[in-house]
């Protein structure tokens, strides 16, 4: 399950990503100068209710909650990484890490987002975006 939300009218700079695992958590936050990398050890576990007599009743959910890490990671500026990694890559003849069908595909799951937010939340795969591709752009059609 993934929760998207953005707004250019919102007063507050949030740019958060959350990542929930089965035994960890993490959160990565872009305005975070400091510590934007943080890991979380929580877990949930399933274990038997019994009653005063010994007698499973069920089960109960207990949240585990663990130790909290900083992940170090590097301020880089993305578009000069970009230009930079371009640069070497003219210099040394080698393959960029980013090629045209990978390009292909992000620009498909843009695509299949747009669709489904214009058909009301309707699922809208990526695999029929690019079925439907006819090299014509949205703007083109419409």
């Amino acid at each position: 399950m993934a929760s998207v939300q953005v707004s250019w009218m919102n007063p507050v700079k949030v740019r958060q990503m959350t990542i929930i695992g089965s035994e960890r958590m993490m959160i990565y936050d872009d305005v975070d100068s400091h510590s934007p990398l943080r890991l979380y050890h929580r877990r949930i576990e399933e274990v038997p209710r019994t009653d005063p007599a010994g007698t499973m009743e069920g089960w109960q959910l207990l949240i585990r909650q663990g130790q909290e890490e900083s992940i170090p990671v590097e301020k880089n500026e993305p578009l000069a990484e970009e230009v930079s990694h371009f640069l070497r890559c003219v210099e040394t003849r080698d393959d960029p890490t980013g090629s045209g069908e990978e390009a292909l595909r992000v620009q498909a799951v843009l695509e299949a987002l747009d669709r489904s937010m214009k058909l009301n939340g309707a699922s809208v795969s990526p695999a029929e975006v690019l079925a439907d591709s006819d090299g014509m752009t949205p703007a083109d059609r419409e």
